[in-house]
């Protein structure tokens, strides 16, 4: 992985950059059906954006370097007070096989407060 951890200020809709890897190596995305990320923040409520959804926030950016993207679809999607938000991603291989990555850590995204 590029980086487990990323830090950024509240209400950002900037796109994030996440490497998926298995075995050290990237994923190669090329041939998979689609590609879903879930998220939970600290009081434990959870998040799904699949890259299926109509207006897509998770999408597959470079297939065959394992990386995938996800833009925030509104400014309240990261709030200071539910800082930090836990993360992985479930490549589904076909409509009905699926595995997720990391099997072992979570991403995460530390909210800085905005005043």
């Amino acid at each position: 992985m590029a980086t487990n951890k990323h830090t950024t200020r509240e209400k950002t809709t900037n796109t994030f950059y996440f490497n998926l890897l298995a075995n050290g190596s990237y994923i190669d995305l090329s041939t998979v059906h689609h590609v879903e990320m879930h998220m939970m923040d600290k009081q434990k409520t959870t998040y799904r954006y699949s890259s299926l959804d109509s207006s897509p926030a998770v999408a597959i950016f470079d297939a065959t370097e394992g990386k995938v993207s996800f833009t925030p679809p509104s400014e309240t999607t990261f709030l200071y007070v539910r800082s930090p938000y836990r993360i992985y991603w479930q490549v589904w291989e076909t409509s009905s096989k699926k595995y997720s990555v990391p099997e072992d850590v979570y991403f995460e995204i530390e909210i800085l407060q905005e005043y």
